[in-house]
């Protein structure tokens, strides 16, 4: 068995649910099986013909889905549960894609849906905790909580194999003691992230002639602050030594960042996507 997480923490928890699912079953495996991935590119040269691969929260598009075609003429046991728009339009043009085992919905996040396809539950039924995650990635931000939980979770380790899943899992207390610590967590971004946005921030425009704000570091949406509501969108990236990386946010209900996304080759949701280029696409407005 091999399972591919995507690098966030919606992937992490998704991951750990899988994980935990095994031990209860008491199913053998080793750390070198879970994999975790960016959207780029995958690792699979230690997959073995028909082998069992799980792949949660994690999203092909027509730039990477050779590696799932490679998969399946290996004859290996695909399961396949994401929740981003690129992998639906995927199944929609493929439909051997879309006859593979799993969920592939927007509703709700891809640790939501794992837990719903592994347990055979309904969203009402899957803990708390995996709600939380699923509310932050799939920005259903109506409450603190999701957003206060995602940042709690970010002050420590929390990758498939951390025992912080299995704690959650097991004590009702430490998932309020994780929220605690994130408005903790909270109260320092939000003055360092101002600070930063207001030194290395600056307006762009988009080949449409849409005015964005762009902040040159790695980051979420936080560093944005209240101009996430000011502009179309917002948007960060670095330089990894190869290529840039970007992360688009909006919450303009005319704008759609999974569609901005997808023209550059990459993907995502209308509120939240990414794309990678050689070259730098957003230039300051002199």
């Amino acid at each position: 068995m091999k399972c591919f997480y995507h690098n966030d923490l919606d992937g992490h928890c998704a991951g750990a649910l899988v994980r935990m699912y095994m031990d209860d079953d008491n199913e053998h495996y080793t750390s070198d099986d879970f994999i975790e991935s960016d959207y780029r590119s995958l690792k699979i040269d230690g997959v073995e013909p028909g082998e069992e691969v799980i792949f949660v929260d994690y999203s092909f598009t027509e730039t990477t889905e050779h590696y799932l075609r490679k998969l399946i003429d290996m004859g290996c046991d695909i399961i396949w549960i994401d929740h981003h728009r690129s992998s639906i339009n995927l199944c929609k043009e493929n439909p051997d894609f879309d006859a593979l085992e799993g969920i592939r919905s927007e509703k709700y996040s891809g640790a939501a849906l794992t837990y719903m396809y592994l347990y055979n539950v309904d969203y009402e039924m899957i803990p708390e905790y995996v709600k939380l995650v699923s509310d932050y990635d799939t920005w259903k931000l109506d409450r603190p909580e999701p957003a206060l939980f995602k940042l709690g979770m970010d002050a420590q380790d929390n990758d498939v194999d951390s025992n912080i899943w299995d704690q959650l899992a097991n004590l009702s207390y430490v998932q309020d003691d994780i929220i605690e610590d994130g408005k903790i967590v909270k109260r320092y971004l939000d003055l360092d992230l101002k600070s930063y946005r207001e030194s290395y921030g600056f307006e762009a425009t988009t080949p449409d002639g849409d005015i964005v704000y762009v902040v040159n570091r790695k980051s979420n949406s936080w560093i944005f602050g209240e101009l996430i509501d000011k502009y179309v969108a917002v948007v960060s990236y670095v330089f990894d030594g190869t290529q840039y990386v970007y992360s688009v946010f909006s919450s303009d209900p005319n704008f759609d960042c999974s569609e901005f996304a997808e023209s550059y080759g990459g993907g995502g949701h209308k509120g939240a996507a990414g794309f990678t280029s050689k070259h730098l696409v957003f230039v300051p407005i002199e």
